[in-house]
């Protein structure tokens, strides 16, 4: 039973940063190829909130397209990077889904492909040190 259990963590552990990855690219390239890619600008920075109101990300964008749309970035820009007061009044890429505007997307790199560079380069280092442990192990044997 308890090599089961161990079989079965050692599955969940290397396919989960690669799951993951996986998902944040498909979002970021799904939004490119199938929404309306117009221009918009940065009017805003706000605080995300969850539904019991405790905040969930600081210094989030809002930028507004050129016929009204408001879209809201997902993360929070970092202060290190360039900081979202920074961004206000700058015009960027959004992508827009006419039909359900939960898909809006802010075309930033930030906004829509850090989380996939991120996860990706885990995924990467992950997988690099898996394979060395896994090797390792293979020449003992």
């Amino acid at each position: 039973m308890k090599k089961i259990v161990r079989s079965f963590l050692l599955i969940i552990i290397i396919i989960l940063p690669f799951a993951i990855a996986t998902y944040f690219t498909y979002d970021a390239v799904w939004s490119v190829l199938n929404l309306e890619k117009t221009q918009a600008t940065i009017q805003s920075c706000f605080t995300k909130t969850s539904s019991s109101g405790k905040p969930i990300n600081h210094h989030v964008p809002k930028a507004q397209s050129e016929n009204g749309e408001v879209i809201e970035g997902m993360i929070g820009q970092p202060k290190f990077f360039l900081t979202c007061d920074d961004m206000v009044g700058k015009t960027i890429d959004v992508y827009l889904d006419k039909e359900n505007k939960n898909n809006n997307r802010m075309g930033t790199f930030w906004q829509m492909w850090f989380l996939p560079s991120l996860f990706i380069i885990i995924s990467i280092f992950w997988y690099s040190l898996y394979l060395k442990k896994l090797l390792k192990k293979l020449k003992k044997s």
